[in-house]
């Protein structure tokens, strides 16, 4: 017997009263609030919206906005259920990978590759034609090991880095060689499309990465044009950021063009929906080979989370929660550590080491990228498309990890890499030698890689303190032990860093102009963005230190806007942040922004406030405006907070945990 239709009825929520559509009155929530997942009301009095006039139409916008903001997070939500298994299966434990998957003779690599190739043909075969054929043609005469540029790993090279030897992995280089190399032929994409993507390459990536400028020695940033064109997951996202970019920028320059925003957010959408179509395919793909058989593919995928990451992060008005960016980051970091764990790791237990240039070794197998012989920085050769994109998403990732602590109170999750990342070390490889850090983080971000070091210590510092509280056995002699082992470094950093600041001034508070280096003269020619003085490195990681040591303060002192040690770092701040080189140098310091505004004065909210208007509409596009509708938050809380209340609880004050990078 069919089921009685359901009538509109005076008792129904006043929400579907509102929409004009037929109620169940099932309480608390009925069923068509609960399905679309909006706000249920019911209420004896009529609110005071429902006045037939300007504000019921006004409440029904808004109702209507939220309805497709909900079923936008629905479809995305799809997406994830179906990634969140793939990367559960790629979890490590114990540092080996929980695949049934094994490359312990000749016989099980032979069904690796065989099924490795399968795969990638399989993956391939949707947007490969004709015309590519000649690509794969090249890939399959790529030159072997034994004839590989210098630099390159063979199966019988090594390397010695810090002391320890690290044998080549021969599975990586079985794959390396018969593996096709796919690409997203040009003629596939229509013209709106490649319109976007050279506005990703010559506004949007420049203008979310205004620090990064490649040398000519490290052959630039045509890697990315190779990744977006190799990795389809990579392109849709990109497409997806150009094509928020331009209607947030045009925004206020156009009028009367509604058709067209509509048509950008629906594209939106659409290449947000098949980035993560490609990324669940792609997860699929590669816990079915394993991460120990397929460097380049996993190192792609990696690069691919971290990209929807910034994506998550960027386009803040799409996001009701933080699980997407939560969950994609999660993914990434287990990707990485599994990258680590099969392709970069020697010895056992206390004695295992881990060497960056195994990995970079790896993926240079077989390049095609000509090499000088030397590099001025230190690396034996120039990077090819894969050496240079995980060089870059590894600093993006060990940037955003850091950050996300800070917020979610934890120990960052890659903490135990930084030794080996993001300190000096020292060692050889294929007769080079190499000296410094191996992630250079001031080159990608803008911030020196000593000052993002000393807040994970700071971090896992405040995780400490929160499990040492909960467990009832918080020592305070010890936390303030721990804690100056962090503030003496971080203040002599500090002192330096302004020594540095005031030696690139002329005794005026004029900037000196910079030597000029003949083979970076062509990153004075940076297409649609104004020039970042190469000197605002300082004055960025300067204020992430002040910001730092003012975090640092908060956990040893607790919520003390007026506590000495914590007023005069944040008075330091903002007056680094009054002097910013450029209106645009505030997008590189949203972090330490939001500590510092958190914890300022009442009379010193609007230099927060100007300094987010500076922005114009862009200030939108990235995570500056959500900066501030936190530190709103906490100053609408201004005496309500006890010393207890805690910076993590101040970055999660709009309901969820940010990620401001």
């Amino acid at each position: 017997m069919a089921s009685k239709p359901l009538a509109r009825s005076s008792d129904g929520c006043w929400t579907c009263r509102l929409r004009r559509k037929k109620c169940d009155e099932a309480r608390p929530q009925c069923a068509a609030c609960e399905a679309l997942e909006i706000s249920c009301l019911y209420s004896d009095e009529k609110p005071e919206w429902m006045d037939g006039g300007d504000r019921q139409a006004e409440k029904a916008e808004e109702v209507k906005a939220e309805v497709k903001k909900k079923a936008a997070w629905r479809r995305e939500r799809k997406y994830l259920t179906g990634i969140e298994p793939g990367i559960e299966e790629l979890s490590v434990a114990d540092g080996a990978s929980e695949l049934n998957f094994t490359t312990q003779n000749d016989a099980s690599r032979k069904k690796t590759t065989v099924g490795a190739n399968n795969a990638a043909s399989s993956t391939n075969s949707s947007w490969d034609s004709p015309q590519n054929s000649s690509s794969e043609a090249t890939s399959n005469t790529t030159p072997s090991s034994s004839t590989a540029e210098p630099g390159a790993l063979s199966s019988g090279d090594g390397m010695y880095i810090q002391g320890q030897q690290f044998a080549a992995h021969a599975t990586t280089q079985s794959f390396l060689s018969s593996a096709p190399v796919g690409t997203v032929p040009y003629h596939s994409l229509n013209e709106r499309e490649l319109t976007f993507l050279t506005m990703y390459l010559d506004y949007v990536f420049p203008f979310l990465f205004p620090f990064y400028r490649p040398p000519l020695l490290q052959s630039g940033r045509g890697w990315l044009l190779i990744l977006l064109l190799r990795k389809r997951t990579l392109l849709h996202s990109a497409l997806s950021l150009a094509t928020y970019f331009f209607a947030v920028a045009t925004d206020n320059l156009l009028s009367g063009h509604e058709l067209c925003r509509e048509h950008n957010r629906s594209e939106l959408e659409k290449q947000h929906e098949l980035t993560l179509k490609e990324l669940q395919h792609d997860v699929a793909v590669v816990n079915e080979r394993g991460v120990a058989s397929d460097l380049i593919e996993s190192a792609r995928i990696m690069e691919s989370i971290v990209q929807l990451v910034v994506f998550e992060v960027a386009v803040t008005r799409r996001i009701a929660c933080a699980e997407s960016w939560m969950v994609h980051l999660d993914g990434a970091f287990v990707m990485f550590e599994q990258i680590m764990e099969h392709h970069a790791s020697s010895g056992e237990g206390d004695g295992k080491h881990y060497c960056w240039h195994a990995i970079i070794g790896q993926l240079g197998v077989g390049s095609q990228m000509p090499t000088l012989g030397f590099s001025p920085s230190g690396d034996p050769y120039p990077y090819n498309s894969d050496q240079a994109a995980m060089r870059f998403f590894t600093a993006l990732l060990l940037f955003a990890d850091v950050i996300s602590a800070t917020a979610l109170e934890t120990t960052p999750r890659l903490y135990r890499f930084h030794g080996i990342l993001l300190e000096s070390s020292s060692g050889s490889f294929a007769g080079v030698d190499i000296t410094g850090p191996q992630i250079n983080l001031e080159s990608i971000v803008g911030i020196k890689n000593s000052v993002i070091t000393l807040l994970a210590q700071a971090a896992d510092l405040h995780a400490w303190k929160k499990e040492m509280t909960k467990n009832g056995s918080l020592s305070m002699v010890q936390l303030v032990t721990r804690a100056s082992q962090i503030e003496t470094p971080l203040r002599g950093l500090i002192a330096c860093l302004e020594q540095q600041r005031q030696s690139a001034n002329d005794g005026h508070g004029n900037q000196v102009p910079p030597m000029t280096n003949p083979i970076d003269f062509i990153a004075q020619y940076n297409v649609g963005l104004p020039i970042i003085p190469s000197s605002s490195t300082v004055w960025t990681s300067l204020i992430w230190a002040y910001a730092s040591l003012t975090y640092l303060c908060t956990i040893v002192s607790g919520w003390q806007p007026s506590c000495p040690e914590i007023r005069a770092s944040v008075a330091a701040t903002i007056d680094l942040l009054a002097s910013a080189p450029v209106p645009a140098s505030v997008r590189s310091v949203v972090w330490p922004f939001c500590v510092t505004g958190c914890l300022a004065l009442p009379e010193e909210e609007g230099i927060f406030r100007g300094l987010v208007e500076s922005l114009g509409p862009l200030s939108s596009f990235g995570t500056i405006a959500g900066a501030l509708r936190v530190m709103e938050a906490v100053w609408a809380r201004r005496g309500q907070l006890g010393p207890d209340w805690t910076m993590a609880e101040g970055l999660r004050g709009v309901g969820t945990g940010v990620m401001l990078v």
